[in-house]
């Protein structure tokens, strides 16, 4: 069953903001302590800055995990996200979340809403600055274009990140997916599990 329209974007919203939180609040004492890291990689260049670009590209992705653990504890309107187990075997994980959802599950989560993203994202900008505002939106001086340019990215981003996370929580995972349960009580299980076919007896 689909995630229903409204209800990935209030995940979504609720995603990406403490995203920006968590990463924020990681990149600060992060920059910090880079500086006296960057005094002894300072003498090979490339090598300092691919590093740092490994490092800021982890510490998004531990952020954009977290915060799909966290915006899941959330409730969207009575709706609570669980974890459906698929196969008989249970996560041997699942009691370190209220919710069944693991830093694991969570990064599956994450890839797969990123890759979509990124599929419609990179192109439809690319046609965006390439035919649409043109090569002059990229000079330093075009201010206003590239303001211009991003405010569109940014609602383009979104609608499209709506979309991504929808496809990326309604698909089936290996040996689990995400379940929507509606009016869910604390004493409720935090991990669902398929159940069992009934047995035939002669």
């Amino acid at each position: 069953m689909k995630t229903p329209w409204s209800r990935a974007a209030a995940f979504y919203w609720a995603f990406l903001w403490r995203t920006m939180l968590i990463f924020c609040g990681m990149s600060l004492p992060f920059f910090a302590l880079y500086g006296i890291l960057k005094i002894f990689l300072d003498a090979w260049p490339l090598f300092e800055h691919l590093f740092r670009l490994a490092c800021i590209l982890a510490e998004f992705t531990f952020a954009s995990c977290f915060a799909i653990q966290w915006a899941a504890q959330a409730s969207f309107r009575g709706n609570s996200l669980r974890i459906l187990e698929t196969t008989s075997a249970a996560d041997s994980n699942q009691s370190s979340s209220s919710n069944g959802i693991t830093m694991g599950r969570a990064g599956r989560l994450f890839g797969a809403h990123l890759w979509r993203y990124l599929l419609v994202v990179v192109p439809v900008n690319f046609v965006l600055i390439s035919f649409v505002v043109g090569t002059a939106a990229l000079l330093p001086g075009e201010w206003l274009t590239v303001l211009k340019v991003q405010s569109i990215n940014f609602s383009i981003g979104f609608i499209v990140g709506v979309w991504a996370m929808r496809e990326a929580l309604s698909r089936a995972y290996r040996g689990f997916r995400f379940q929507w349960i509606a009016g869910i009580s604390s004493a409720t299980s935090n991990v669902l599990e398929t159940p069992p076919s009934p047995s035939v007896h002669p």
